[in-house]
């Protein structure tokens, strides 16, 4: 879309005169472009209004949207837009990432494709508090290896329809190992459904760089069993809610 490029004509009659004036839509006020972006996504309006050479609308979009990430609903050109072309504007701002489409599931490797290549999550959104990644495929989970590893950096993480059995070791890893530095103080951990192989395990064998994870207060998470269960309330002695679901066959 090109609505810098948008004119109204408005006539006003007066007895028998009629006068036109054209209304630029940079003309508009804030609270009428507030009204159209509440029918776009964040990334929508990002990609519709940032080329707009208006510094009103720059400073629109740092403080509504570019703080808060969303490829949920995004097409896959306005994911490559965001991803390759106007990712400078934003990156800085980036404190809720949210990836992994709702139809999809390569969203999580191209952007490790397109991003973190040779950067990591944090050095390309140095200010992110709050994680999700949804909709990874049993066959993909290396594919979360790259986000996981932001985990002690950031306060709230979440894993949607993910494959957490298969996961359970990168998943484990970035929560326990490095416990010490840890910022995480929530964790949201579901999978794809609630058969028994699905759910997070923990076997016997703990490896010893594993060690008390004091900052996560809150846990919700699917398990394969008890024994699962037991070994992480070890390691999360400060959790004050938990909510779990048990994969039974």
């Amino acid at each position: 879309m090109k609505f810098d490029t948008l004119e109204w004509t408005c006539s006003y009659l007066k007895m028998s005169d009629t006068m036109e004036i054209s209304t630029h839509f940079t003309d508009l006020p804030n609270e009428i472009v507030l009204i159209i972006w509440k029918y776009l996504t964040h990334v929508e309006a990002m990609r519709s209004f940032g080329s707009i050479p208006c510094q009103r609308y720059i400073r629109l979009l740092e403080y509504y949207c570019y703080k808060f990430i969303d490829f949920y609903t995004t097409t896959f050109s306005t994911f490559q837009f965001c991803c390759t072309i106007i990712l400078d504007q934003f990156w800085f701002n980036v404190k809720v990432f949210k990836i992994g489409h709702r139809d999809s599931y390569s969203q999580l490797r191209l952007f490790s494709q397109y991003c973190l290549s040779s950067s990591s999550l944090l050095h390309v959104f140095p200010q992110l508090e709050t994680l999700v990644l949804r909709n990874v495929h049993d066959s993909d989970a290396n594919d979360l290896l790259p986000y996981l590893s932001s985990t002690p950096f950031i306060n709230k993480l979440t894993l949607e329809n993910c494959p957490l059995n298969k996961a359970s070791k990168l998943i484990c890893e970035s929560l326990l190992n490095n416990s010490t530095k840890n910022r995480l103080t929530s964790c949201i951990l579901h999978t794809h459904s609630h058969n028994q192989r699905d759910g997070l395990f923990l076997s016997e064998q703990l490896p010893s760089s594993y060690q008390p994870q004091y900052s996560l207060t809150f846990l919700q998470i699917d398990v394969r069993d008890l024994a699962t269960l037991k070994y992480l309330l070890i390691f999360l002695p400060n959790l004050s809610i938990l909510g779990i679901i048990f994969c039974l066959s």
